[in-house]
């Protein structure tokens, strides 16, 4: 069956020759390249300004893996098999992009939640209420270690009376 698939985004830059032996490898038989044209640029990787197929280019040809597609010979069942597994990886590829993209939102709104408890908490600790309490803690804090020391000079004393 003839057929047209995506050149593997590993092989950005490689040459023609270096995918015909990857696909071959396969059971894959490359008889052309589509070479294609920047949309933006409005340019391919020959200077073309218009999409073009190439029947076997000589095997130092260049690859855009973005802009060229292969037409390849094999059997259907291959095919099917391999454009599942195509695009179970762009699938995957897609799904990655967007948790990566979920976890920066992530990242920002922890970061603005984390800001918002700093100014909450900034503000809770300058409350009359809140200076009250901690003056009362401080007194309390201050009475505690009075007792002890207190309690401490008891023992001491009571200490020096037996060893008398």
């Amino acid at each position: 069956t003839l057929n047209q698939i995506k050149v593997p985004s590993s092989f950005k830059g490689d040459t023609y020759g270096e995918l015909v032996g990857y696909l071959l490898s396969k059971c894959i038989i490359p008889i052309g390249l589509y070479r294609g044209v920047n949309p933006v640029l409005l340019v391919g990787m020959q200077e073309n300004t218009q999409p073009f197929v190439s029947t076997n280019p000589p095997p130092d040809t260049v690859i855009d893996a973005h802009l060229d597609k292969v037409f390849v010979l094999n059997r259907e069942e291959e095919m099917d098999a391999a454009q599942n597994v195509q695009h179970m990886l762009d699938t995957l590829a897609d799904n990655v992009t967007s948790t990566i993209g979920q976890a920066n939102l992530l990242d920002v709104g922890v970061s603005k939640i984390g800001r918002a408890m700093a100014r909450k908490s900034q503000v809770i600790t300058k409350t009359p209420d809140s200076e009250n309490l901690q003056r009362l803690l401080a007194i309390q804090k201050r009475n505690r270690q009075m007792m002890d020391s207190s309690m401490n000079k008891e023992e001491d004393e009571e200490d020096e009376s037996d060893g008398e």
